[in-house]
């Protein structure tokens, strides 16, 4: 499970540089540096957020009874999000 945290570490802050740099420096837009930023902090939200609905669907189509059964990808993808959270607020 620290791996999947670790993998969040990761991915959230690099996507939001990436997404950053590419507005900034490789599209047609050519935006400023602030704009950039708010735009980049906004695709990381949309990124997660359709994670996050992916994983709620996958979840509740498996479960034949959401409320007493488990599945694992409920834990993993917490593990995997926290540190979406802590970009956010951070963002």
């Amino acid at each position: 499970m620290a791996l999947l945290f670790l993998l969040g570490c990761v991915f959230f802050p690099l996507c939001f540089v990436v997404l950053r740099w590419g507005l900034q420096n490789r599209t047609s837009l050519r935006m400023e540096r602030q704009e950039a930023v708010l735009v980049a902090s906004k695709l990381v939200s949309s990124v997660q957020a359709i994670m996050a609905s992916t994983a709620g669907y996958i979840v509740s189509t498996s479960c034949k009874h959401i409320i007493d059964d488990q599945h694992w990808l409920s834990s993993a993808y917490t593990q995997f999000a926290v540190p979406y959270f802590i970009y956010d607020i951070y963002a």
